[in-house]
């Protein structure tokens, strides 16, 4: 989860606890009935999708045992080898050594950056990574050149938006649709679970089996095929799926489609596939409405499957996480009879005093603090400091300063450190910039 470098960016902000509870039962519940679990996680049904807590009491109870500011997301894990999660006040996953960090990050993605969706058929499309108009998208300084020039729709149509939840035992589903004619290729992505050998599921578009090979699991599962060649032709078309033989085991997941959603693309001038090109692309409601997000298919809030978000995530991620914290975690201050050579040490005019003080900044491990092989190339403090508002230059850049007692006495001292990242391109809250005053309280060494 947090070693995959999805949340590298931010990984100095982050303190992890682990809280045990027992439970009497083993698993969580299904069909919308709790089994006598420490939380009570349940399923509204068998599919593998959400999943709930009936006991949110004994959660936020369990929270507060990590002490003050110790739970600011917390995060339940279920004891279920399957897909399913939710987001919300608890980021719910699952044990799944499949999918339980797919899901984990997705719904931390909305609760940490406070995002909505970014796939097709949601109901909430919110935050950073979304804009109902194109003159209001917030990203613009994150756009591919030209696109910041002239910004332009990417051309795509949404043809097949199902969340399905079908048992394949029960016979073929069959999504009908119809197209125009008008563009250049297609993508058909499903979802399904229960499909873990060969030819246990067939798909079909208009009659024609499309191939597919299993994963070997049981678990849901994406599946998707392309063809960057041809669009459909215009008029009547279907999508077949049916099982191709029944389960051998009843305890396991049924063979269930769980949603199927199929796109039609323009040409890459007036859709880019590039997974690095950041333009205005079309995103679906449930209901028919359009709203915009950054890229085709590279963030995790679109692409469950992806192993990144999209830089605008990355800096919505960031900034909505320094709300809560300053990039000060606190200044030491001592005296010492001793000066060393090689700090700075302001000239004053005052008669020479043998005690000197030493201000050191502890700063939140970004820029060159970062553990090796996790910086981020050009990252770096700017650290000002003032005595009674005016700037004193021989220290800039400075974690730690050397003054003279009667100079630090004398004076309103007050540390500025500001980050400088290309993971923020945009701070207009100048939520990376954080400022704090020297308190002269002193222990002789």
């Amino acid at each position: 989860m947090w070693n995959g470098g999805v949340f590298d960016a931010v990984l100095p902000l982050y303190n992890i606890w682990a809280v045990f509870v027992a439970s009497k039962e083993r698993g969580i519940g299904v069909g919308g009935v709790p089994k006598d679990t420490a939380f009570g996680l349940y399923r509204d049904g068998i599919e593998l999708r959400g999943i709930y807590p009936s006991k949110p009491e004994i959660a936020r109870t369990v929270c507060k045992a990590t002490g003050p500011s110790g739970c600011d997301y917390p995060s339940l894990i279920a004891n279920d080898p399957y897909y399913g999660g939710l987001g919300g006040e608890f980021t719910i996953g699952t044990s799944s050594h499949t999918t339980g960090t797919l899901v984990l990050r997705h719904e931390f993605g909305h609760t940490m950056i406070n995002v909505g969706e970014e796939y097709d058929g949601g109901e909430v499309y919110s935050g950073c990574n979304a804009a109902r108009k194109l003159e209001k998208v917030g990203w613009k300084k994150w756009l591919t050149a030209g696109e910041d020039a002239v910004l332009n729709e990417k051309r795509d149509v949404l043809l097949v938006q199902d969340y399905s939840w079908y048992n394949l035992a029960n016979g073929p589903y069959i999504l009908n649709f119809t197209n125009d004619g008008l563009f250049d290729r297609w993508c058909l992505l499903i979802s399904v679970s229960g499909v873990e050998s060969a030819d246990s599921l067939q798909v079909f578009l208009d009659g024609t089996p499309l191939n597919w090979t299993t994963r070997g699991l049981l678990d849901r599962q994406f599946y998707d095929w392309y063809d960057n060649l041809n669009g459909f032709a215009k008029g009547p078309h279907y999508l077949e799926f049916r099982q191709g033989f029944p389960p051998t085991n009843n305890s396991h997941p049924i063979r269930q489609l769980c949603s199927v959603s199929l796109h039609e693309y323009a040409a890459e001038s007036q859709y880019h596939f590039d997974p690095n090109f950041i333009g205005a692309f079309p995103t679906y409601s449930s209901s028919g409405w359009k709203t915009y997000r950054p890229t085709h298919e590279l963030c995790l809030m679109r692409n469950m499957s992806s192993q990144t978000f999209c830089p605008v995530c990355k800096e919505g991620l960031l900034l909505q996480l320094m709300r809560q914290v300053s990039l000060i975690d606190g200044i030491e201050t001592k005296c010492t009879q001793q000066p060393q050579s090689q700090k700075i040490e302001l000239e004053v005019e005052e008669p020479p005093n043998n005690n000197m003080y030493i201000a050191k900044l502890n700063l939140v491990p970004f820029a060159h603090m970062r553990e090796p092989g996790k910086r981020v190339k050009d990252e770096h403090f700017v650290i000002n400091w003032f005595k009674n508002g005016k700037e004193q230059g021989e220290f800039d850049g400075l974690e730690e300063i050397l003054l003279n007692e009667n100079e630090m006495q004398s004076g309103d001292w007050t540390v500025r450190v500001e980050l400088q990242t290309p993971i923020v391109r945009h701070d207009p809250d100048q939520l990376l910039v954080s400022q704090e005053r020297i308190v002269h309280e002193f222990s002789n060494n």
